[in-house]
C-alpha cells in the first residue's frame, strides 16, 4: 500500500500532483476571490440588528390577534343566547364579547398594516445598512429614537 500514490487519511484522498495532471487536463482556471470588508462598530451593528429584529417580529405579529379574533367571532355565531353566569348579566357577557371582537379586529388590522409596511427584512438590506457611512447612520438612529 505504500507504493500507491493515492492514500486516504480521515476521509480525504491525497493524490500525487503529477498523476492528477495525467488524469485531468486543465484548460483554464478562473479566480473569483474578490472580497468586500465592512468596518463598523459594535454599537452601530447592535442598533441595525435590533431594528431588523423589530421588523421581522412585526411581519409575524398578526398571528396572535387573528388567533384571538377567530374564537371571539365564532362565539355569537354558535351561541343561541348569552346567559347569566358568575353573577354577571347576559347583556354584559354579550357586550364584552362584541367589545372583544372589535378590539381584536382593530389589533389585527394594525398588525397586518405593520407587517406589510416593514418590507425590508432581507439580508441584502441589512448589508446595505451596515455599509452606510456614519452620516447616513445618524439619520437612521434618529428615526429609531
Amino acid at each position: 500500500m505504500q507504493n500507491n500514490p493515492n492514500t486516504q487519511q480521515g476521509g480525504l484522498i491525497q493524490t500525487d500532483e503529477a498523476e492528477s495532471q495525467k488524469l485531468i487536463k486543465v484548460a483554464k482556471v478562473f479566480d473569483n476571490l474578490d472580497q468586500n470588508i465592512i468596518r463598523i462598530t459594535e454599537d452601530k451593528t447592535k442598533l441595525i440588528l435590533i431594528e431588523h429584529l423589530k421588523k421581522v417580529e412585526d411581519k409575524k405579529a398578526w398571528i396572535v390577534p387573528l388567533g384571538i379574533f377567530i374564537p371571539l367571532f365564532l362565539i355569537p355565531i354558535t351561541t343561541e343566547s348569552f346567559k347569566d353566569a358568575f353573577s354577571i348579566p347576559a347583556a354584559v357577557w354579550q357586550a364584552g364579547c362584541y367589545i372583544g371582537i372589535a378590539a381584536s379586529c382593530i389589533w389585527l388590522i394594525i398588525s397586518i398594516c405593520k407587517a406589510y409596511k416593514g418590507k425590508n427584512t432581507t439580508i441584502d438590506y441589512i448589508i446595505s445598512e451596515l455599509k452606510k457611512k456614519s452620516d447616513d447612520f445618524n439619520e437612521t438612529k434618529d428615526k429609531i429614537s
